[in-house]
């Protein structure tokens, strides 16, 4: 998998659309994945901090990108 193939992927989602992920980087066995912190995925209202799930979510797409990039 190249780092081309994950962006097209990230766009392809439906979830990660709405999380508005955004490809970084794709070196080797190592993806860099961006998620902006908006209301829809603040922990609460006043927090300035993400809701574990959309952390979750996060680490495990990035995880798996990371996985089939280096397996080629």
């Amino acid at each position: 998998m190249t780092g081309d193939q994950i962006q097209q992927r990230l766009r392809e989602s439906p979830l990660s659309r709405f999380l508005q992920l955004e490809l970084i980087r794709a070196q080797d066995a190592s993806v860099t994945v961006r998620m902006p912190l908006r209301d829809e995925i603040r922990r609460n209202s006043t927090a300035h901090q993400f809701h574990g799930g959309a952390i979750a979510t996060l680490a495990d797409i990035t995880g798996v990108f990371a996985v089939a990039l280096g397996a080629g």
